[in-house]
């Protein structure tokens, strides 16, 4: 009897010792766009740090936060990324993307994992023009719509309000990125919400006073 509970116990804690790291290691990776926080959850999937010591993250929830246009060609296996003009193609797998046709090659790969598309992060924001660094200390992919010299503003025009707008963890209330009341917002409490649509489906609701 008392070896059986010896066993379980044993598996118990190798079950624990598989699936903790990776609980951790998913969500200790956090992105900021124009220092305003990209909401993550088990539906979006959560970036991670490839074999490669790239950070990949989950393709349409970033790049939509970003402002861009994403689709996806199923018989290729290609995301597809649109803004301002400018086209990337984003091959899973494939260590180059397109950009407005024309091949640049990337030191890693586009993945699908868990059935999600996770791509390179730096390679494809900066096609688009924006900066991007890494905050070791906080375990932060850090993204500058003003491009790799600016460092990390916070405008309406820097997120593109447009396409992209602010929540209040707090108070559960989204914003369109001029409102006042997201000026006067503390930056822990934003979160990037990439469409109308997708604050409403996160639980959070338009705020009476810019109703977005």
């Amino acid at each position: 009897m008392k070896r059986k509970s010896l066993s379980v116990a044993v598996i118990i804690a190798m079950l624990f010792s598989v699936f903790i790291p990776l609980t951790v290691s998913a969500s200790s990776v956090s992105v900021r766009i124009d220092n305003i926080p990209v909401s993550f959850s088990e539906s979006t999937g959560y970036p991670f740090i490839d074999a490669a010591n790239r950070t990949q993250v989950p393709l349409r929830c970033t790049m939509e936060s970003y402002g861009c246009e994403v689709q996806w060609n199923g018989t290729s296996r290609t995301a597809v990324v649109q803004k301002n003009g400018i086209t990337v193609q984003v091959p899973v797998g494939k260590t180059y993307i397109l950009i407005n046709g024309k091949t640049s090659a990337i030191d890693t790969a586009a993945v699908i994992r868990n059935n999600r598309t996770y791509l390179p992060i730096r390679a494809v924001l900066e096609a688009f023009g924006a900066g991007v660094t890494w905050n070791s200390s906080e375990q932060c992919v850090m993204i500058s719509s003003k491009g790799p010299d600016s460092g990390s503003g916070n405008t309406d025009t820097d997120i593109g309000i447009e396409k992209t707008y602010i929540g209040n963890k707090n108070s559960k209330v989204f914003h369109v990125s001029s409102c006042p009341s997201v000026a006067r917002m503390k930056d822990s409490n934003k979160v990037a919400l990439s469409s109308r649509a997708a604050a409403i489906s996160a639980g959070y609701t338009p705020c009476k006073n810019c109703n977005p």
